[in-house]
């Protein structure tokens, strides 16, 4: 027993003093410490700063004949890159055995983030018994994992470059039984961030997607109205700094009366704006200088508006004619301040349309929604309503479009599975107008949404004259806008983790609408550990009585130390503010489940 203490004393007197006292018999090995794994590269666009990786110290080709029983080793990074975070010895590591025994003896687990090492000296306490017991000499059962070494990226790289440094292995001590040094080869191991394009392209659109009017008997046959070229997704990483686009239009139908440039550029900087009003297109150029070069956030980034063109219809015919033009983008060049291409995405060219205009005996129903939205023109549809909305309905009744007062107007309106059935009745005022309202019923069944979602249908009919006429409107009711599902990006997370979210969510709205989105995550335990916000999201655009759907990222929320390991829940709603100021929530919650796990 004595002879043991002797030998871990000598071992530890060996490994502090940097092997002054060479014995006189040096012990031969075959063991390689090494960083595993070897290489550790990443790429901006994939892993941002903040993130975290680990490696591990880890000792191969060990033999019986090594006699190994003890460990030092420092492992040197560059602190400007990199955060030392963690220091440990993770389970089924190379000392399980000895941890299992109660036998482990840290003699130095240093862990210095200002200089960039950790200094680790790891053996038994008492050698006889681990002799005893079958885990000494050391092997690589359960594996040969002596630590683990957690990082954080904390320096990202300029553009078209990398930033990279060794995880240098010095001071590498093996020790035997005897407290003899054991030869052995050293590997480092390499940290490389470099980067890269950002994952996503922007690309360009037109917004609405889609304009429709019901023409005027007379020019100009619609008023003058706007449709905005917009940019989207667009990283702060791609550095525009110009870009050019035209938009084509059919010059039968529609005329330019204005363009303009939209905020989104120069709210970042100085902007020089372009633009032709050519034949059968407009051209438009914009060139930008960031307020601050030295500054990533001048760079623009997200989505907005680059220049809004005002257009007027000039031409239509009595109905049922249909009008229809293609609002074209095309020749879109996007650079950088090297003028290097940016790629893109395909774009989203928009639509006009133009309905006849009606003479004769006629009567059209239509919502209080605005103009394009409300149904108005024959047999139209509106835009969706939600549960317990009011709905209005106004007929207007003319003959040779001239207003027809006093007359009595009956309403019929008809839920999806006819479960609710409404007759209303109103008469004409001096300009022609006839209004009923009523309020979508909401009623107890456990579900709903089976008797009030879905298409309703609307009839007006009023007698002219002995006289017949009809019109029709269809709506849809729904959640305005509904979460589909949450989803993490990652399963499991460690503590100090940046978790990342994908929502998925559709929206039944033409006109647009804001939305507050909010993730709260809670821990096995039920305790809020973090949140996330988008506030003022804009939807909108979907097709009248059809939906559209999106995915956003939800990002930055980071695991915190003190969250208990396990199941954690992420709540996902969707508001049209928050509720402190008065808002409420468009329509049920959606989860998803993550783990939170140890190293």
């Amino acid at each position: 027993m004595k002879l043991q203490k002797k030998s871990v004393i000598l071992f530890v007197l060996l490994l502090f003093s940097g092997i002054i006292i060479i014995p006189q018999s040096l012990a031969t090995g075959t063991i390689t410490m090494k960083v595993e794994p070897p290489e550790n590269i990443f790429y901006t666009g994939v892993t941002p700063v903040g993130s975290t990786f680990s490696v591990d110290v880890v000792l191969q080709d060990i033999t019986p004949d090594d006699d190994l029983v003890g460990i030092e080793f420092k492992l040197y990074w560059d602190p400007t890159l990199l955060e030392g975070m963690d220091l440990e010895i993770p389970d089924g590591s190379i000392w399980q055995e000895a941890i299992d025994d109660h036998n482990l003896w840290i003699v130095k687990m240093e862990l210095n983030k200002d200089d960039g090492y950790v200094h680790y000296i790891v053996t038994c306490s008492s050698l006889e018994q681990g002799y005893n017991n079958g885990y000494l000499p050391l092997d690589e059962t359960p594996s040969g994992i002596a630590a683990r070494i957690t990082f954080k990226i904390i320096k990202a790289p300029e553009r078209y470059s990398e930033v990279s440094c060794a995880l240098d292995l010095v001071d590498t001590k093996l020790s035997n039984g005897a407290g003899a040094p054991i030869t052995h080869n050293v590997e480092d191991g390499l940290y490389k961030y470099i980067w890269s394009p950002p994952t996503y392209r922007p690309y360009l659109s037109v917004d609405p997607e889609s304009v429709t009017f019901l023409a005027k008997p007379y020019p100009p046959y619609t008023p003058e109205f706007n449709v905005s070229v917009k940019i989207n997704d667009l990283d702060v990483e791609w550095h525009l700094a110009g870009l050019e686009f035209k938009l084509y239009y059919n010059t039968t139908l529609l005329e330019v009366k204005a363009v303009n440039e939209g905020p989104f550029m120069k709210s970042y900087g100085s902007t020089m704006f372009v633009y032709h009003v050519e034949f059968d297109y407009v051209y438009v150029m914009i060139l930008f200088w960031p307020l601050n070069e030295t500054n990533p956030a001048a760079w623009p980034e997200g989505s907005g508006t680059l220049a809004t063109i005002t257009f007027q219809g000039i031409y239509a015919e009595e109905f049922p004619w249909v009008g229809t033009c293609a609002l074209n983008l095309s020749d879109i060049k996007l650079s950088d301040e090297r003028a290097q291409s940016i790629p893109q995405d395909p774009e989203v060219d928009g639509e006009y349309t133009i309905k006849g205009y009606v003479l004769g005996r006629q009567i059209d129903v239509f919502t209080q929604y605005p103009d394009g939205y409300n149904g108005k023109g024959p047999n139209e549809p509106s835009d969706a309503f939600a549960p317990q909305d009011l709905v209005c309905l106004t007929a207007y009744v003319t003959y040779n479009l001239d207003p027809v007062q006093n007359k009595i107007v009956s309403f019929e309106i008809h839920s999806p599975h006819d479960d609710h059935i409404i007759y209303l009745t109103a008469i004409t005022n001096s300009t022609g107008y006839a209004t009923v309202c009523w309020r979508i019923p909401w009623p107890c069944p456990d579900w709903p949404e089976d008797e009030i979602f879905g298409i309703w249908n609307v009839t007006a009919t009023v007698d002219i004259a002995n006289q017949v006429v009809t019109d029709t409107l269809q709506f849809r009711v729904g959640w305005l806008v509904e979460l589909i599902s949450v989803k993490s990006v990652y399963n499991e997370y460690y503590k100090g983790n940046h978790t990342e979210w994908i929502i998925t969510f559709k929206t039944i709205s033409a006109q647009e609408r804001n939305v507050t989105f909010t993730l709260i995550l809670q821990d096995e335990l039920q305790v809020p550990i973090g949140k996330i916000i988008i506030a003022d999201y804009t939807v909108g655009g979907a097709p009248l009585l059809g939906e559209k759907e999106y995915q956003e990222m939800m990002v930055c929320l980071t695991i915190p130390k003190w969250a208990y390991i396990g199941e954690a829940t992420a709540h996902v709603n969707a508001y049209t503010t928050f509720p402190s100021l008065g808002g409420h929530a468009y329509c049920p919650e959606v989860t998803t489940t993550i783990r939170i796990v140890r190293p």
